[in-house]
């Protein structure tokens, strides 16, 4: 039963994200290759490191924390880029953006163990907030692109 637990949890991580069509053509490009199976942007390390640490509770979590660091970097430097291309108005918007995706994550990827507590809503979160994360230096890498 736990493996299943374990096999839930990180199945999200090993899909590829799909995003919602746009009219931007940089955009629609991205989306197109996400919707023909482009890899996740998690990286193979992780689930390479996922698989060694045998389901044991501590090793998973690791693996998560040293990806969500590269994942969270990811995301800073795209954000840093964005932030110096874009018009005035265009910061402004990103800045607030970003500040409330923040808080959205934050409170959405600790909905799990607040509704169910143990390891395994633990495991749920970290999950979360690494695939969370990843997604948006995803998006933050398209909007740095679109400048």
């Amino acid at each position: 039963m736990r493996w299943l637990a374990v096999s839930i949890v990180l199945l999200p991580l090993t899909a590829p994200a799909s995003a919602a069509p746009t009219d931007t053509g940089k955009l629609r490009d991205a989306d197109s290759a996400k919707s023909a199976g482009a890899a996740s942007s998690i990286s193979a390390e992780h689930a390479k490191c996922v698989e060694k640490s045998e389901g044991v509770t501590s090793d998973m979590l690791e693996c998560d924390s040293v990806e969500f660091k590269k994942q969270d970097k990811r995301l800073n430097d795209n954000y840093k880029v964005a932030m110096r291309t874009a018009p005035t108005e265009g910061k402004v918007a990103l800045k607030d953006a970003q500040r409330k995706w923040i808080e959205y994550r934050d409170t959405t990827c600790n909905l799990f163990g607040k509704m169910n507590g143990g390891t395994l809503a633990t495991l749920i979160d970290s999950s979360c907030l690494l695939r969370e994360t990843a997604k948006r230096a995803d998006l933050m890498k398209e909007l740095a692109d679109l400048q």
